[in-house]
């Protein structure tokens, strides 16, 4: 059977994808490469079309789980604990 993934992601894809994500969420073009991690990260465990199965669970012999995803632009506090 043909496969429905390729081990070099569509550098073109990638772009418009990543462009699109900055753009819909109005961020500064310096998060460029936080967006591309994400898309990469997100096609991983997403299935291809035509495909059952994601490129995640296909490694992992397991089901991807994606309950952990936020929203790209979440506001993220972090607690420093104070040195003594």
């Amino acid at each position: 059977p043909a496969q429905a993934y390729s081990a070099d992601p569509d550098p073109v894809e990638l772009a418009a994808q990543h462009k699109a994500m900055l753009e819909e969420k109005r961020m500064p073009k310096f998060y460029w490469a936080e967006a591309i991690r994400m898309v990469v990260y997100l096609q991983n465990r997403t299935s291809a079309s035509g495909a059952q199965v994601s490129l995640h669970e296909l490694y992992f012999r397991r089901k991807t789980n994606l309950v952990h995803l936020r929203v790209f632009d979440n506001i993220v506090y972090v607690h420093v604990l104070d040195e003594k």
